[in-house]
C-alpha cells in the first residue's frame, strides 16, 4: 500500500506537470491568441480565461492524442469564440438600446415641434406689450435687469411680468392640446 500515492500527493504532482508544460508554452499560446484577437486587452482577457480552462481540464490532456501547445491552441480558441460572442451580444444590445433611444427622440422631437407650433400660436395671439416683452427677453436675449432699465421699472416688476405672461402661454397650450386630444 506504500506504493499508492496519496491523494495529496497525485494532485500536487498534476499540478506541478501543469505548472511545468504550461510554462514551456505560455508564450506561445499568448502569440496564438494575439492574433486572433484586436488588442492587447481582449488578448490578456482570453489568455487569462484560457490558462484558467487549461488548469481545470488539464486532467483531460491525453499527450497521445496531440501536443499540449495544440490542445491549448484549441481550448484558446473556443474562448476567443466566447468573448467575439459576448461582444456581439454586448453590441446587439447597444444597437437595440441606441434603436429604443433613436425612437424616443424622435417621438420627443415631434412632440416638441408640435409643441413649438402651439406656442407660437399662443405667442400670436397675446397683446402687444406682453408679446414684445417676450420677445426682448427670449429672441432678443435682454436681461430682466436690462428691460427694467429700458422700460423704467423695477427688476422685481419684470419678473412679476414675465410670471404672468408665462402663466398666459401655458394654460393656451394646455387648452390647445386639450382640444387636440378630445
Amino acid at each position: 500500500m506504500a506504493d499508492v500515492p496519496d491523494y495529496d500527493e497525485a494532485k500536487h504532482s498534476i499540478q506541478e506537470d501543469f505548472v511545468e508544460i504550461f510554462t514551456e508554452h505560455s508564450r506561445q499560446i499568448y502569440r496564438f491568441i494575439l492574433t486572433l484577437t484586436t488588442n492587447r486587452a481582449d488578448t490578456d482577457d482570453v489568455f487569462q480565461a484560457t490558462s484558467i480552462v487549461l488548469l481545470k481540464k488539464f486532467d483531460e490532456f491525453d499527450p497521445s492524442r496531440g501536443t499540449f501547445y495544440s490542445w491549448a491552441c484549441r481550448i484558446a480558441y473556443l474562448e476567443v469564440l466566447n468573448l467575439r460572442r459576448a461582444k456581439r451580444r454586448a453590441t446587439m444590445l447597444s444597437e437595440e438600446v441606441l434603436e429604443m433611444l433613436h425612437a424616443d427622440l424622435m417621438r420627443r422631437n415631434s412632440e416638441l415641434n408640435s409643441r413649438e407650433a402651439v406656442l407660437e400660436e399662443c405667442l400670436n395671439k397675446l397683446p402687444g406689450d406682453e408679446r414684445h416683452l417676450i420677445e426682448e427677453r427670449y429672441y432678443h436675449e435682454y436681461t430682466p435687469k436690462q428691460l427694467a432699465q429700458r422700460a423704467g421699472c423695477s427688476v422685481h416688476a419684470i419678473y412679476r411680468s414675465l410670471a404672468k405672461v408665462h402663466g398666459l402661454l401655458r394654460r393656451c397650450v394646455d387648452r390647445s392640446f386639450a382640444a387636440e386630444n378630445r
